[in-house]
């Protein structure tokens, strides 16, 4: 066992204050004015890490303070987050990993390895960049050297535990109480008589002589930020009603930066004096979105925090504020690739030189346009009409917009006080969606329908699974009046059965004995284990895990099949045209003749995986992590969307009067946008 020995001079923060002062005169004298909407980069040298799940699930990034310079870090199937630079720019700590331990790597990105003894998240490191403390699921709190892996006990419960900047003591909280230890071992004392907030953890001064936590109060979600001397005495209430969120001292030692919460539930980034004065937002709601996560640059000069991109978004973006500014620039954004980023961190080190890379992107004309109050998560069309899927509690009712003459007829409100709509298909008169609700040991989905102009919803089929298997009701599509679905059997071999949604009366319809069914289903048994991706023409098209792609006719009569091997991940049918998509890979077929038409590869953005969307005539719509593609078939143009202002969700569908795109305006009170770009202007964009 390597014990800690705590810092080697004693002087140690005196030459740090004088380092700070010296690079913060070198650039006054040599820094340029910003330009554009970049901020200036702070006057320590250095980069900003955070989490990001871009790529489909969560890794560490890096980039530059001006957000150029997109560096990956990590690359691993499971979830990395939660990143703590080591004080000489050379490791990160993180949390994540198949073991979902803590573990550190270099500041490149190289040399991963896992802190096993850490099995909570890490507290942060020591002066000299070697010894980590951290919380342990049975020992307690502990430091651990990242070198050896050797392990030193502090105290035998506890936990988010903080080191003190001159090395010398850890701050932690047990059983709401805050306790200081010598980071040497030894006794723990506690330090004033308040309750603290067992989910902030506690920060210290720059000078290591106060400590900074979050106190609850008397009622429900009242907290108060506190400062209180590392000798026990001296406590000062700094600021009321905040919110149970980490503080975080500037390097200076002048200001704290906290969380308090707005009006109808937004939270904001504020700083105040560490004498209690002087109370500034940082972070800015131009549309009710939320501001979490703050953190200093070295010198202090920046403060970076992440936002949401609309209220209700679980979507951010890392933004950087100057010191005594209001909003700050954002420093990522949704396209191309998408996805949230968070929690951001101030790294010392070279500036780097990456990127990412944007994809050609083309503008187009809206002919018509609307905006809702409540985010849109897709949507569906059949032919000039459009029907938005809205992200919102109370379910308002259904809205179907004719693109061509801009009015739009109010539907019924699905689903009532359950989960819904999940799915959602347009076809002809008729209207169909599923619902859902979550019990304790089940899930249940439920597929309802109704005519346009109806008042009322009818349960038509439905379906239950729990931890031992079941059913549910998927893959919903529908066009110019024939509906199908899929209902899935979940076990251990799982199977599934394509069903065809009548008008009228029919044989019978899948029934979970719980919500109930009619009699106005038929099956498919020509689909044989494939599940319903596209209906065309009367048309209804099935994939089955195998790879293999059958069209059927509304009778249920096999039309064609083709076998294309198993990792399939969609396909769209569109009068002669089959769409299938492998991977990447965007195969087209004759659908008369069988015969294989062209190969085009999709772009990914470096985000998740494209996803195919729709197919008219030579054109192709599919979407990346933040991005809407056109594809022509013809000559394998490739055009993203210009959406400026567009975030996740993003739907797009193909008709014959022109393209339907749905996504999400950021830092908007009606976020929602549903638009409509006539043919012959969408044929515009590739010229």
């Amino acid at each position: 066992m390597r014990p800690w020995n705590g810092p080697p001079v004693a002087d140690r923060l005196v030459a740090m204050k004088r380092l700070l002062s010296l690079l913060a005169l070198v650039v006054l004298a040599g820094a340029a004015p910003a330009s554009g909407d970049r901020p200036a980069i702070a006057a320590a040298q250095g980069v900003v890490v955070f989490t990001s799940n871009r790529d489909g699930d969560g890794d560490i990034y890096a980039m530059n303070p001006d957000g150029t310079g997109l560096t990956q870090l990590t690359d691993e199937p499971a979830e990395d987050y939660g990143p703590i630079p080591s004080p000489d720019g050379k490791h990160i700590l993180f949390h994540g990993g198949e073991d979902e331990s803590s573990s550190v790597m270099n500041a490149d990105g190289s040399g991963r390895h896992s802190l096993h003894a850490c099995s909570f998240y890490p507290g942060g490191w020591s002066p000299d960049s070697r010894h980590v403390v951290c919380s342990a699921y049975e020992e307690g709190i502990l430091i651990l050297d990242t070198v050896d892996g050797t392990t030193t006990p502090l105290v035998d419960s506890g936990n988010a535990p903080a080191w003190s900047p001159d090395g010398r003591t850890i701050a932690f909280i047990d059983e709401n109480r805050l306790f200081v230890v010598p980071a040497t071992g030894g006794a723990r004392r506690r330090l004033g008589i308040r309750k603290v907030s067992e989910y902030a953890r506690p920060a210290w001064s720059l000078d290591s002589q106060r400590v900074a936590y979050i106190s609850p109060g008397n009622g429900l979600d009242l907290y108060t930020l506190w400062t209180i001397r590392a000798d026990g005495s001296g406590g000062r209430r700094i600021v009321q009603k905040v919110a149970e969120e980490p503080p975080q001292w500037s390097p200076d030692g002048s200001r704290i930066a906290f969380i308090k919460h707005l009006p109808h539930y937004v939270s904001a980034v504020f700083t105040v004096r560490s004498n209690g004065t002087g109370v500034h937002q940082v972070s800015v709601s131009r549309a009710g979105e939320s501001s979490s996560e703050p953190s200093w640059s070295a010198d202090g000069r920046l403060l970076l925090y992440s936002r949401s991109r609309f209220k209700g978004s679980e979507e951010t973006d890392i933004y950087a504020a100057r010191a005594g500014e209001r909003g700050g620039h954002a420093l990522t954004h949704p396209f191309p690739s998408g996805g949230a980023n968070s929690e951001p961190r101030w790294l010392a080190g070279p500036r780097l030189t990456g990127g990412e890379p944007l994809p050609r992107t083309t503008a187009v004309s809206f002919k018509r346009k609307l905006a809702f109050a409540s985010p849109i998560r897709g949507v569906t069309t059949d032919g000039r009409r459009a029907i938005p899927t809205l992200s919102s509690e109370k379910h308002p009712p259904l809205l179907v917009w004719d693109s061509a003459t801009g009015r739009s007829v109010r539907g019924p409100r699905p689903c009532g006080d359950s989960y819904g709509p999940g799915q959602l298909v347009l076809a002809g008169t008729r209207l169909a969606w599923t619902c859902g609700e979550t019990g304790n040991t089940f899930s249940g989905v439920w597929l309802e329908t109704i005519r346009l102009g109806g008042r009322r919803p009818i349960t038509v089929a439905s379906s239950v699974e729990d931890d031992e298997g079941g059913n549910r009701i998927g893959n919903l599509v529908g066009r110019g009046g024939t509906i199908a679905f899929t209902n899935h059997h979940r076990g251990a071999n799982e199977t599934r059965d394509a069903w065809l949604l009548l008008p009228s009366k029919g044989s019978r319809c899948p029934d979970s004995g719980l919500y109930g069914s009619r009699k106005v289903c038929r099956p498919l048994p020509q689909a044989s284990g494939g599940a319903t991706t596209a209906v065309d023409a009367g048309r209804v098209l099935t994939v089955a895990p195998n790879g293999l792609v059958r069209i059927l006719s509304a009778s249920g009569g096999l039309l064609r099949s083709w076998s294309l091997g198993e990792g399939i991940v969609t396909a769209r049918l569109r009068g002669s045209t089959l769409a299938v998509q492998h991977d990447e890979t965007l195969d087209t077929y004759n659908a008369k003749t069988g015969a294989k038409a062209q190969t085009h590869q999709l772009a990914s953005d470096g985000g998740p995986p494209p996803f195919l969307l729709d197919v008219q005539g030579d054109l192709v719509v599919y979407a990346t992590g933040g991005a809407i593609h056109l594809l022509r078939l013809s000559d394998g143009r490739d055009r993203a969307l210009r959406l400026p202002g567009a975030a996740p969700y993003l739907d797009a569908r193909l008709e014959p009067a022109g393209l339907f795109v749905s996504w999400n305006k950021m830092y908007d009170r009606r976020p929602g946008r549903l638009a409509f770009v006539p043919m012959r202007a969408v044929r515009r964009a590739f010229k």
